[in-house]
């Protein structure tokens, strides 16, 4: 018999609850876990081959000081001891493999917070201003803090800190990407907040400790800083569009800065301190350019060192002179076992030698670009790209010095120069590549996707009133 019941009168759904920001955050937490790549539980071990080439050059940079520095040890110190820069630079690198040896082994993913990141940049800057305050000046610069006969450069110390927080900044802001939260209202207002927040932050967070590296005064230190950071931004997965316009807004700055400097610098000359007041009139680079450019309009006394470094790197030939017979050690090349040590080296073991070298820190960029590549996080990847940048952006600075490549300037050699501090915190960079390689590696081939918004919870289905009366009816 049919059935001729009126039909049901149409119900409409209940109001839905909004959602509760704790439960907002936990579908921000979930959708976090299901982006993550997955990961295995055992770590990897350290990458050999990476390993391998830090140990040839660390021994092999042991050997050239020990020929560099023999002269120098009898002659320029109070002790006239010919070991004495070896053996301080033995005593620390002990340190720095200790220091290696426990960043290699530490579990670096517990650093990607945001206070983390907060109190390394705030210590960075603490250091800077300290050593202002009360470091010792060497050769005009106030650059070093002395330890009872030791001395430590904290830029060397802000260098692997501010890789930290770099590594860390992007990690925080790939998530923020993949939830979403880049996105604005507008076109416009998307691609402005993408410049910024991908491009022009992290370097506004670095012009502090920049200004404070120049006070010193460090410039070699601050275009090092500025090369691992502008490589670290084009490693971070930034859009081109962002990093186009962002070096569009850099060079104009930059363009702008520049025309006002030229404009009330000389106004501004007799307020300014007597440490910056050779630099701030440009004197100090005009002879640096000069040397570079126009050697011949320069005195004896600028370019001499220029001028014994070339005269080393001819003198050795394709095979160099031997180890230990080289010449320009003994006074001729001044700081022959520090900023122009690659001339002893091309001096003593010839082109082979030197391309040996440069060949060795190309092998080390090769490996350490490979571990960030499989490291399989944001941040494991940028800790560890920065560190190897670093220590290849320096040696190849240091290279281009010592060949007349680029215009002078004071830059060591990691692992060849004599610099206690300095080779300490290359060793740890060392450490935080090594610790990068033995990170756990994803299994899954890439990601989850992201929610572009937290999923919000289904409305309970409620029966009809009439289906409800008549439930249970024939």
């Amino acid at each position: 018999m049919a059935d001729r019941r009126p039909p049901h009168p149409p119900t409409s759904p209940p109001p839905r609850r909004p959602l509760d920001p704790r439960d907002r955050r936990r579908a921000r937490r979930a959708a976090r876990k299901a982006a993550a790549p997955v990961l295995r539980a055992r770590p990897s071990p350290v990458d050999v081959p990476f390993l391998f080439g830090v140990l040839v050059l660390f021994c092999g940079g042991l050997v050239m000081l020990l020929s560099a520095s023999m002269y120098a040890g009898l002659t320029q110190t109070q002790v006239e001891d010919p070991l004495f820069f070896f053996l301080r630079q033995v005593l620390f690198a002990v340190v720095g493999i200790a220091a290696a040896t426990y960043v290699a082994v530490f579990n670096l993913r517990v650093l990607d917070r945001r206070w983390v990141g907060w109190a390394f940049y705030g210590l960075s800057l603490v250091l800077l201003l300290a050593v202002l305050a009360v470091g010792r000046v060497v050769g005009g610069a106030r650059r070093w803090f002395s330890f009872g006969g030791f001395q430590l450069q904290p830029t060397e110390v802000c260098k692997i800190l501010l890789i930290v927080c770099l590594a860390i900044y992007y990690s925080h802001l790939d998530r923020r990407r993949a939830e979403g939260r880049l996105e604005r209202r507008t076109p416009f207002g998307t691609v402005a907040y993408g410049v910024w927040a991908e491009f022009l932050a992290p370097l506004a967070l670095l012009l502090p400790a920049i200004a404070l590296i120049a006070m010193e005064p460090h410039f070699s230190g601050i275009a090092i800083l500025l090369l691992t950071a502008v490589s670290m931004i084009l490693m971070s997965g930034a859009r081109p569009r962002s990093i186009a316009l962002g070096f569009l807004a850099v060079a104009v700055l930059v363009g702008v800065v520049v025309l006002l400097a030229v404009a009330f610098l000389p106004a501004l000359l007799p307020v300014l301190p007597a440490s910056l007041q050779k630099y701030a009139n440009l004197t100090y680079v005009e002879n640096r350019l000069a040397i570079f450019f126009h050697p011949e309009t320069v005195s004896a006394d600028l370019k001499l060192q220029m001028l014994q470094a070339i005269q080393a790197l001819g003198a050795g030939g394709l095979t160099g002179v031997g180890f230990g017979m080289g010449r320009q050690k003994f006074g001729y090349l001044p700081m022959s076992y520090n900023d122009y040590i690659f001339a002893i080296i091309g001096e003593e073991l010839g082109l082979i030698g030197a391309l040996a070298v440069l060949g060795l820190f190309l092998f080390l960029l090769f490996r350490g670009l490979r571990i960030a590549r499989r490291s399989g996080t944001t941040f494991g990847y940028l800790l560890a790209g920065g560190s190897t940048v670093l220590l290849v952006v320096q040696a190849l600075l240091h290279i281009g010095v010592s060949t007349n490549s680029i215009p002078p300037t004071g830059i060591s050699l990691p692992f060849f120069s004599y610099g206690g501090s300095s080779n300490l915190f290359f060793l740890a960079a060392v450490g935080i590549v090594l610790s990068v390689s033995r990170m756990p590696r994803p299994d899954n081939a890439a990601p989850a996707a992201a929610p572009t918004k937290p999923p919000r919870p289904a409305a309970p289905v409620r029966a009809p009133d009439a289906a409800r009366r008549t439930e249970g009816r024939p």
